[in-house]
């Protein structure tokens, strides 16, 4: 019954995917999947489930305040309804069957109005509908010219080559001023609480840091050294604890971080990215003291807008993230991909084309694969606008922590309520094995 249950939650995660992937008004935005195969294929035999019947909605409802909606149907029969919805600063959560909406914090919403956050989302819906994402036209990485900037605080010049300090005190009175002007600022950022205090302990400790450097120009290129010296009890070091070494010229960018050991400098990090204008590509690499080491390229081939990210490790373990989008034989095509290692896959691949009525229409394949199984699930989607018909279903008065949804003592109201998806899903498993 477990694996049945968790069937349902993963269908409605998909669905979720597969709503935002593509992503007076209609007060809905709907998302169906429908015509569902899974396929699962261990030790070489595969066993395929058609969901013959079911077809899956994932909504988001703006008609009264903002909810999303899931629904599922086998025919004109309902097996699930289920309703998550913002009030106030929290998410009442129900499903039909159920007398009690359970309810759960949203910190992030905190002291702002939601009332009205339906109203203001609802014009936007036609423009979800149909979100595209944008093509990346990479353009050339100019060379960097730092002189002015570094000039700024008294910097000399020679020839090509301008020197520049900068004493801890300039470097204390700078962070005085911005702690002040934080603290005094009402800046709700996630972390920003932790980093002020830290910044706070700094310099309650004492310690601080001096910078000195040069800045050597050339035609082609400039190349900028940055030392920095740790301050103690107002005593600087004799010797520079990292160097920054910034290269810059057209369409190339290096940055090496290097740490004075005492006997010798050892190379701590190394970026370098490099753009090409004719190619609308961009390539970045950023190397980890030789232990990790990452990749990036943006380009466009085909017509289409391609990414991809790998990590290579010197611990064996890797990992690569590709997407690709765009016009492929006249409709709209998403291909995204990740894996891990040698064992773990995961892709998602989606083909849509608007219709006559402004909906959008298509089909999807997810496949994963680890350790010797695969999985592969294929269905057909529709996105639209429209209205929601909830049967008269409407949250129950009656609330309660989220946490008690899964309690014993809730436990047989909740699989009363999901009954007829579970003996849905229970029926379909029995077709299969037989």
């Amino acid at each position: 019954m477990k694996k049945i249950i968790a069937l349902l939650l993963s269908l409605v995660l998909l669905l979720s995917v597969a709503a935002f992937a593509e992503g007076e008004p209609d007060p809905a935005l709907v998302c169906c999947l429908s015509n569902i195969v899974i396929e699962t294929t261990t030790n070489g035999e595969t066993t395929a489930v058609n969901l013959e019947g079911l077809e899956t909605y994932l909504s988001v409802d703006t008609s009264d305040g903002l909810a999303l909606v899931a629904q599922a149907f086998n025919g004109d029969d309902s097996l699930l309804l289920a309703v998550a919805k913002v009030v106030g600063s929290q998410m009442h959560f129900g499903i039909e069957g159920l007398d009690k909406t359970y309810v759960t914090d949203i910190p992030n919403l905190q002291g702002l109005d939601t009332a009205g956050m339906g109203d203001s989302l609802r014009p936007m819906l036609p423009a979800l509908l149909s979100l595209e994402l944008p093509m990346i036209d990479v353009g050339s990485l100019p060379k960097l010219d730092l002189v002015p900037i570094v000039s700024m605080v008294g910097a000399q010049t020679e020839g090509d080559i301008t020197t520049f300090s900068v004493p801890s005190q300039l470097i204390d009175s700078l962070l005085d001023q911005i702690l002040e002007a934080v603290k005094g600022m009402d800046i709700s950022v996630p972390g920003m609480e932790q980093a002020v205090a830290m910044l706070e302990q700094v310099r309650a400790s004492g310690m601080s840091i001096a910078l000195s450097g040069q800045v050597v120009n050339t035609a082609d290129a400039q190349t900028t050294t940055l030392d920095i010296y740790p301050v103690t009890g107002g005593q600087t070091a004799e010797a520079a604890l990292l160097t920054l070494t910034l290269t810059s010229a057209q369409d190339d960018l290096t940055l090496a971080v290097d740490m004075n050991t005492g006997e010798q400098a050892m190379n701590v990090a190394n970026l370098q990215i490099q753009t090409e204008a004719a190619t609308k590509s961009l390539v970045g690499t950023l190397d980890i003291a030789g232990m990790m080491k990452f990749n990036l390229a943006l380009f466009q081939e085909e017509g289409l807008q391609k990414a991809a990210l790998t990590m290579e490790s010197s611990m064996d373990s890797s990992f690569a993230l590709t997407l690709a989008y765009g016009v492929d034989g006249g409709r709209n095509m998403l291909d995204l991909s990740f894996a891990a290692g040698e064992d773990a896959a995961f892709e998602v691949v989606t083909h849509s084309a608007a219709g006559s009525d402004g909906a959008i229409q298509g089909d999807m394949e997810v496949s994963a694969a680890s350790n010797g199984t695969s999985f592969r699930l294929t269905a057909n989607f529709e996105k639209f606008l429209g209205s929601l018909d909830l049967g008269g279903y409407e949250l129950p008065a009656e609330t309660a922590p989220i946490e008690e949804i899964s309690s014993e003592e809730n436990s047989e109201a909740l699989q009363t309520a999901l009954a007829p998806a579970i003996e849905y899903f229970t029926q379909v498993m029995a077709n299969a094995a037989a």
